[in-house]
């Protein structure tokens, strides 16, 4: 039997014994638990927290250190609840590691802020050579799994109105959609039909998360950092439109978003917009068509995957105490490479837990099961770490097993722990220590080879394999140097043949706190074959241009949150800037209250504002005094560019205002129409309205007897008529509910009814024609105007022949009045002048022919009458 296996199989018996004659002398105890110290970051909002949040799905903890000077039965890793997590294993000496990862529940979080993703235009335009068809351009999506920022084909499409209208309307077109890059000849056929004032649309760009972006689980804030899988959901998009835009959020449907590229995080999203409104902006109207927009303006809300991990230690149980010494061999190290026929250098450790030793004692070292070497340790151990050291060389390129056996002589007694006495490990020896050459190619490169301070750029890996080894890509890592500075990514497991990584700001600096300058790139990939293939260096500039800080300051009516320029003494207001930077600097604020208005000048004293005066807004404002009161905020970047931003709130009084408008014809007779609508309370109370009309003194033939109104003399709107004209007084009070009042008052001045003026034209002399039967024509056109926009009713002609030829037509027969409405155009008509027959024809509107077979003079006259050009019934 061998000596230790003998010694051992006794210990045993002994212990047995002492267990079955005295069952209770020891029990099991657990050691003060130990902190656990995760391998990756975790965030922990609070102490108190019970969990911790992580973007890894999985999670290997350090090795815990378990100080005890009585044997351990077990160590465990558990929560605050008592629950077990794993059982760690001893990695050597009082070293104890956790064999497989933690694994953790995957939890959805959605960004505690919006993404404002800004303003942007839709425009359509009209063909100038078909002015029915109206188009649009659209880019088709990118194909599922593609970057949603991947440049995709463009589509113009063509939309057939039924009429010549000034933008698309809501009927049904005819319709057809074409490539951009075959837009000529112009559509002839349109196959299809959809409504004609609908259109899909896209919005992408990159997603800029600021470093202090934050996500929510429950009250609990997660920092971006720790959340991964970032998405954009249907739900979280809002369709936010302000004053400027005509657009709401019923004119949105079919909204559809592409998954985000994790790297850049591009993002794409599609909606169909239906254009019932009307447009926002006219950029041309002339040869070139028309061009119209409607803009639209969204945020966002992103979500992520964090992981949930317990807040863990470490459990020591330990058995009875140790009455023996335990001798472990803990390492056994050589050098990375090692080649035949050439001496290798190796390293061993030996350890003691317990109880010391001050025996002397052996430990072999053997190869194959070949002993090689025997050291002594003549004064024995305590309860620490020795290092032994041995040189070897391998004769061949081939693996061998070297041993090392503590106490191979069995001269410690270790009573039950002695099953630990010794350690294997393989190596091998091989030609040269030269670095095989990798079958697989890295090429890297740099996305931009310049940018801006604070901008981002992305680090890009093709993998090929020109052999077509059976190497794949494992795991991969960029790494970037600047002067003495560097930084190395983690090692990350690469899938395909592609790696990529984004060198972002993360809010305070860059990786490894690069400046501007020039920055270096490489990348080491490791491959199935246990081969390392590097790429690099490849460079990039940073440089650092000034930016050009962007302010605008408003006032906020606090109940409703909106802007407002004017707001009722006594509402409570605050003040918000809206500051950005051209390059992303951090602005500083600093507030300027000394406009010229003495209230807004005290409000820092008055609110207990400290100085400097630097908040990021105001509130909880009592706009106590009436009149404009300006306040400007200063926003100064890091480059020290500055920008100034000023806003002025009108405080008005409770008080209605009274507004009168006058229409209808400012003349004697007339229909004169007055409204007080546009009064108004600015605290919207409801309005009685009392009217007052008087006549002038003085600049007036007229009298209130002259006067004719609807009774009585309240309500918003009032008409009155005077036959008199002159100046008259019109005077409105308005009185809201508490009894506030406000008045107006109008001078109008009410003109004369002007006659008509009438005027004709013709030839002033005629020959009688033998062709036309001996009559001579006169050809007349007859103008009847009313220079008061009256309205022309009648128009009468009268006609006179001077028969005795005395050049006077005072004693002259007139044809009875002639109505020239009644006349037919182109028919003769006879009137008689006394005896004297004369014919009469209308041939165009107002023209007339007059003809007579005798010589001598002849006379005609137009009458114009008119009636009122405006009602003048009050009743309607």
């Amino acid at each position: 039997m061998n000596k230790k296996f003998y010694s051992y199989f006794m210990v045993a018996i002994t212990f047995l014994n002492l267990i079955l004659t005295f069952p209770n002398i020891s029990e099991a105890a657990e050691l003060t638990p130990a902190d656990v110290v995760y391998s990756s970051p975790v965030h922990q909002a609070s102490p108190s927290d019970e969990f911790l949040f992580s973007n890894s799905s999985t999670m290997n903890i350090q090795d815990v250190t378990i100080d005890s000077t009585d044997p351990i039965t077990k160590v465990e890793l558990k929560d605050a609840s008592g629950n077990v997590h794993g059982t760690l294993v001893n990695a050597g000496g009082n070293k104890y590691r956790l064999s497989s990862p933690l694994t953790a529940e995957r939890i959805e979080v959605v960004s505690s802020l919006s993404l404002e993703l800004g303003k942007g235009p839709f425009q359509w335009f009209r063909d100038p050579g078909n002015r029915r068809v109206w188009m649009y351009d659209y880019d088709e999506p990118p194909a599922v799994g593609e970057d949603p920022l991947t440049v995709t084909q463009t589509n113009r499409h063509y939309l057939r109105n039924p009429d010549i209208v000034p933008q698309p309307s809501q009927v049904s077109c005819d319709y057809t959609v074409r490539p951009i890059e075959n837009l000529s000849p112009f559509p002839t056929t349109f196959p299809d039909n959809r409504p004609c004032n609908q259109a899909t649309t896209t919005r992408s760009g990159n997603l800029s998360m600021p470093a202090a972006f934050d996500f929510n689980y429950g009250a609990i804030k997660i920092p971006r950092n720790y959340v991964s899988g970032f998405n954009l959901q249907e739900e979280d998009l809002e369709f936010t439109p302000d004053a400027t835009m005509s657009l709401r959020k019923r004119n949105i449907t079919n909204t559809k978003i592409m998954p985000i590229n994790q790297s850049t995080f591009g993002y794409r999203f599609d909606y169909t917009i239906t254009f019932d409104t009307v447009y926002d902006n006219l950029i041309s109207d002339d040869s070139n068509g028309i061009v119209i927009e409607w803009f639209d303006n969204w945020t966002i809300k992103v979500r992520g995957n964090t992981y949930k991990y317990p807040k863990l230690k470490a459990y020591a149980t330990t058995g009875p105490p140790a009455t023996n010494p335990d001798l472990t061999v803990n390492s056994l190290t050589g050098p990375g490479c090692i080649e035949s026929n050439v001496s290798a250098h190796f390293k061993y450790t030996i350890e003691n837990k317990y109880v010391a030793v001050s025996k002397g004692f052996k430990t072999s070292i053997s190869v194959d099961g070949i002993s090689i070497a025997t050291h002594d340790f003549p004064t024995g151990i305590g309860i620490t770490t020795l290092t032994g050291e041995f040189d070897y060389t391998f004769s061949a390129n081939t693996m061998k097993s070297i041993t090392i056996f503590v106490d191979s002589n069995d001269d410690i007694n270790e009573g039950s722990n002695n099953n630990n006495n010794s350690l294997t490990v393989n190596f091998t020896a091989v030609n040269h220590c030269m670095e095989e050459s990798p079958d697989l190619v890295v090429e890297l490169s740099v996305r931009f080879p310049v940018i801006e301070w604070k901008d981002m750029n992305i680090f890009e890996v093709d993998i090929k394999n020109p052999n077509n080894s059976t190497c794949t890509p494992v795991e991969g890592r960029f790494a970037i140097e600047q002067g003495t500075k560097a930084y190395q990514y983690p090692y990350r497991p690469v899938s395909g043949m592609t790696d990529d990584i984004p060198f972002a700001w993360n809010g305070t600096k860059y990786p490894g706190d690069m400046a501007a300058g020039n920055v270096k790139v490489y990348y080491a990939l490791l491959d199935s074959c246990g081969k390392t293939a590097y790429a690099g260096p490849k460079s990039f500039e940073i440089i650092k241009t000034a930016g050009a800080p962007t302010v605008s300051l408003a006032w906020y009516d606090t109940s409703t949150n909106q802007e407002v320029i004017e707001v009722v003494q006594g509402a409570n207001v605050y003040l918000k800037p809206t500051i950005s930077d051209s390059r992303n600097e951090k602005v500083t604020r600093l507030w300027n209250f000394n406009n010229g208005s003495p209230w807004v000048a005290g409000l820092p004293l008055a609110q207990g504002w400290s100085s400097p005066l630097n908040a990021a807004q105001y509130n909880n404002i009592t706009a106590s005094e009436k009149g404009s009161h300006k306040v400007c905020v200063t926003g100064t970047n890091e480059s020290g560019v500055s920008a100034t931003g000023c806003s002025i709130l009108y405080v008005i009084g409770p008080e209605p205002t009274a507004v009168i408008d006058v229409s209808g014809w400012l003349k004697e007779d007339r229909r004169i129409q007055l409204s007080g609508e546009r009064s108004s309370s600015p605290k919207h109370s409801t309005l009685t309205y009392a009217w007052s009309i008087n006549p002038v003194a003085g600049e007036t033939q007229g009298t209130l007897a002259d006067l004719t109104y609807i009774n009585p003399l309240t309500g918003k709107l009032k008409d009155f008529k005077t036959s008199k004209l002159g100046q008259y007084k019109i005077s409105l009070i308005v009185t809201d509910t508490e009894g506030l009042t406000g008045e107006a008052v109008e001078i109008i001045d009410v003109a004369p009814d002007l006659d008509p003026i009438a005027s004709n034209t013709a030839n002033s002399r005629a020959t009688r024609e033998l062709s036309d039967g001996g009559l001579a024509t006169y050809t007349i056109e007859g103008t009847v105007m009313s220079i008061d926009q009256d309205i022309i009713s009648k128009r009468f002609w009268y006609f006179s022949y001077d028969a005795n030829n005395d050049k006077s037509f005072n004693d002259a027969e007139t044809t009875t009045a002639i109505d020239e409405e009644a006349l037919i155009i182109g028919w003769e008509y006879t009137y008689m002048a006394g005896s004297e027959p004369l014919i009469v024809t209308k041939t165009n509107a107002h023209i007339l022919t007059l003809k007579g077979k005798h010589v001598g003079g002849y006379q005609w006259r137009l009458q114009g009458i008119e009636i009122p050009g405006q009602p003048t019934d009050l009743r309607y």
